[in-house]
């Protein structure tokens, strides 16, 4: 973030208002921030942005025998919903192992 805004000559605050929508900013500065995360091809930091609101927009699935046919096509369905609303699937096939279930419900 902070080469865009050095590019843009904006702050990294100002960067982040126009990447998350979160206070008005002149078209022009707009423009500038805008075509900085082009040129550099900037993708926000997820692991950062999960400190900042506490949430990681992940999901987790921890599901005995993924290779079950009923499961594979659950899985499918969750995949799909999970994408289109914006957030990842983290998936774990706990192979029907009592002390593998344990590990993934802490792991997720």
């Amino acid at each position: 973030m902070k080469d865009v805004a050095q590019m843009a000559g904006v702050s990294i605050t100002t960067v982040s208002h126009v990447v998350n929508s979160t206070r008005a900013v002149a078209p022009e500065t707009k423009f500038r921030v805008l075509d900085a995360i082009e040129r550099t091809g900037y993708t926000g930091d997820a692991i950062a942005r999960s400190l900042v609101t506490g949430g990681t927009r992940s999901l987790g699935v921890a599901i005995s025998l993924v290779a079950n046919p009923y499961f594979a096509e659950l899985i499918q369905a969750i995949e799909h919903e999970t994408t289109r609303s914006g957030y990842t699937l983290v998936l774990t096939d706990t192979h029907d192992q009592a002390a593998t279930e344990q590990s993934a419900v802490r792991a997720l």
